[in-house]
């Protein structure tokens, strides 16, 4: 007998609520690791090619955008933290994308400053232990 309240159709067991709940969480997780991984890309992309830049490189940092550049991507953490749950996804998606774009050109420097040798070793060493830890 039914008592008042329930749904025959939305009996599951817990094993089977515990499978749906997992697989939901394991595809909203990849789609969050995706679009992390995506953003270092961006952000890698811009710095590398800023920094392979002269003109790029001395436009921003010979000059007083160099403090723009600097500031800019504490100006949107600020930002995406006061605003974040107000926005759609799209829009959240696209500020982020901008957010690793200027991360980019602030990160330019240590293309000046360190060998590719070593930035690209402390990358793979970053990345891999990144790996391990979403495992």
């Amino acid at each position: 007998m039914v008592g008042l309240g329930e749904n025959r159709t939305a009996r599951t067991s817990p094993r089977t609520q515990a499978v749906e709940y997992d697989e939901g969480l394991r595809a909203y997780m990849l789609k969050v690791f995706n679009n992390m991984a995506a953003g270092l890309g961006v952000t890698g992309f811009v710095a590398y090619f800023t920094a392979a830049s002269p003109a790029m490189m001395h436009a921003i940092f010979g000059t007083p955008l160099a403090w723009v550049v600097m500031f800019a991507p504490l100006g949107f953490v600020i930002y995406l933290s006061a605003k974040v749950h107000a926005m759609s996804e799209s829009k959240a998606q696209k500020v982020f994308y901008i957010f690793a774009t200027v991360m980019g050109l602030s990160m330019a420097t240590i293309f000046a400053a360190y060998t590719q040798a070593s930035i690209a070793r402390t990358f793979f060493i970053t990345a891999s232990l990144f790996g391990s830890m979403s495992l």
